[in-house]
């Protein structure tokens, strides 16, 4: 069931849903309740909301992502003779015997087919990338497993940058918008707390992330600038009124993110694949035994599927070596009395012959 039949039939009340769990899974799952599968949204409240509170606190990069994270990633791959190939498309592959992918074909910038020898594949990529592939690569779409992935969706991310002429500081640096659009939830940050490149501005500098944003997608850059400072901020603060955006810059995402819709789970494939070389990671694989905790999604869960992938790839090569996952940390303690007290009370309602008022 979705997400809403869920709370429906729960008895939640319209105050609850319109303003706060609406506007929680719209920025935690990217899409309104109704679109989402009722397990998903029940495990992003859950580890996210309830059972992990601290950790629902956005952590930022203290400087760019390829400065801070890739740059140095690409450093080491090559100090131990790797090679990081860019502008090379995945279009092909090709088998070899016993179920094993022999090689790759890649699409170059300049319009020409490379051929790459391959001892394990790894697609990690996004699900809108795994469908090309597949739809590319008569191989994949003949297998079950690769099939499936066409079933997924994936949703659309808008994010707006906007630098004032004032500095405007406000109670939380993190915020979630919600309530300007039926089916289009947001986040607020406020950048000048947030990074270190943005501390020493005069004025503010704010990011505006909107999620299930397809009916932006259309819109001129100068209306979405318009609509979100005008229509967004200056409501839900006066003080942005007084404030001029001095410089924007728009990013539109289609497909970034996956849609954890009713029934996705059954077309999610695993780290492993039919192939015994070819495996894949990504936040749209199912979520199975020994996952160590990563119960979360997107960025969580991506990266460690990454590194189940990349164990599964290094005992298929026969290397004396892992990478290590660390488990979930235990649910915080108040969650943890809360789960145990909610137990002792319906036992005592089976004792009682009593049943919930919610069933």
């Amino acid at each position: 069931m979705t997400a809403r039949e869920l709370f429906r039939n729960a008895g939640v009340s319209s105050k609850l849903y319109e303003q706060f769990l609406k506007p929680m899974l719209l920025v935690t799952l990217f899409a309104p309740p109704e679109q989402l599968s009722a397990a998903a949204a029940l495990d992003a409240l859950y580890f996210y909301v309830l059972a992990h509170q601290q950790d629902f606190d956005v952590r930022w990069c203290k400087g760019s992502i390829a400065e801070k994270i890739f740059r140095p990633w690409l450093s080491v791959i090559e100090k131990r003779g790797g090679h990081v190939l860019g502008g090379k498309r995945v279009q092909n592959i090709v088998l070899g015997s016993e179920s094993k992918v022999s090689s790759v074909v890649a699409l170059n910038l300049s319009g020409d087919l490379e051929l790459y020898d391959a001892d394990v594949v790894i697609f990690a990529v996004g699900v809108q990338a795994m469908q090309k592939i597949v739809a590319s690569c008569d191989v994949l779409a003949g297998m079950p497993d690769f099939a499936a992935v066409t079933n997924l969706s994936s949703i659309d991310v808008l994010a707006v940058r906007l630098w004032l002429d004032n500095l405007i500081k406000l109670p939380n640096a993190s915020n979630v918008l919600a309530g300007f659009e039926p089916t289009t939830g947001g986040t607020l940050f406020h950048l000048n707390s947030l990074q270190e490149e943005f501390k020493e501005e005069k004025g503010s500098v704010f990011e505006v992330d909107l999620y299930h944003a397809n009916q932006f997608l259309d819109l001129s850059n100068e209306n979405i600038i318009s609509k979100v400072f005008e229509k967004y901020l200056i409501k839900c603060d006066p003080r942005f009124g007084s404030a001029n955006v001095l410089d924007s810059s728009v990013l539109c995402f289609k497909g970034a993110v996956t849609c954890f819709g009713p029934g996705s789970h059954q077309h999610m494939p695993s780290t492993t694949t039919s192939f015994s070389n070819v495996f894949m990671a990504g936040d749209w694989l199912k979520q199975g035994p020994g996952s160590h905790g990563a119960k979360g999604l997107s960025q969580e869960k991506a990266y460690v599927t990454g590194l189940q992938a990349a164990n599964s790839a290094l005992k298929y090569m026969g290397v004396p070596m892992m990478a290590k996952i660390i488990d979930a940390e235990e649910d915080e303690l108040q969650f943890t009395v809360a789960k145990s007290l909610e137990r002792q009370s319906r036992l005592l309602m089976q004792t009682w012959g009593l049943k919930s008022p919610f069933l």
